[in-house]
């Protein structure tokens, strides 16, 4: 091609026509810069459709990571507060009708009452999100969400939900000193083990009482922030979504 642009200025210079060279070398640097222009827009828009593929596959990753986070939520956090609310019930049912319960019994129902867990979230997906920068997110609706959501909301329920359980169960652990002691039996192997057993003659104890008040406690924040954290992530899951839907993005 630039050849032939030659041969055309060629002729051009040897017929001595210095205007139509001057109007052909400028229509050929237009041609040119043209072409190049093109090629920007044309790069342009490529780096654009992998901003746009990027920033999907973010999103699908993070409602992944939402759907993950709600699962362990319904499926392990929750049926272990309600394990401690049944303990909690079942103990106040005693209480309730001054009768102490077979030590088996009683032992069992101290374990579901103290049943506890540690609370985390996934961060993982918004982490790459911040490391590929926020701004990626177009829709300035969910990337405020997402913001708020990852930045503020679930780190704050996993901070006060752990650190009331811990500063709770520490004030129980004090009278349940008092209420449990350690024995030593031989198990079906012939080893020695050693177990937890109530050491309670009065299901009306006094320090018993201060420990299922203040399982109570326990068991109402958990609850509370528990489902909190579920709506708060439903609600995010669903922008997500509908962000995809809308772009006719397969997830």
């Amino acid at each position: 091609m630039l050849k032939f642009f030659r041969q055309i200025r060629k002729k051009l210079i040897e017929k001595e026509n210095v205007r139509k060279y001057f109007l052909y070398a400028i229509g050929e640097i237009l041609l040119v810069v043209i072409g190049i222009l093109i090629a920007l827009q044309l790069n342009n828009w490529n780096e654009q459709r992998k901003s746009i593929d990027y920033e999907n596959t973010l999103l699908i990753e993070m409602r992944k990571s939402l759907n993950n986070d709600l699962f362990m939520i319904t499926e392990y956090f929750e049926p272990r507060v309600n394990k401690s609310k049944l303990g909690i019930d079942s103990l106040l049912y005693f209480v309730g009708r001054n009768e102490l319960p077979k030590q088996e019994t009683l032992r069992n129902l101290l374990g579901d009452m103290l049943t506890d867990f540690d609370y985390r979230f996934d961060s993982g997906s918004y982490e790459n999100l911040k490391s590929s920068g926020l701004n990626i997110i177009q829709n300035d609706s969910l990337r405020s969400m997402i913001t708020s959501t990852y930045g503020v909301t679930f780190p704050a329920f996993e901070k006060f939900t752990n650190e009331y359980s811990e500063k709770k169960n520490d004030e129980a652990r004090i009278y349940l000193r008092k209420l449990i002691k350690d024995e030593t039996y031989m198990d079906s192997d012939g080893s020695t083990k050693v177990r937890e057993v109530p050491v309670i003659s009065d299901i009306n104890n006094s320090d018993l009482l201060r420990v299922i008040n203040l399982r109570r406690q326990v068991y109402f924040n958990n609850f509370r922030r528990l489902d909190g954290a579920k709506r708060i992530n439903r609600n995010l899951e669903k922008m997500i979504s509908d962000e995809l839907r809308r772009r006719k993005v397969e997830f």
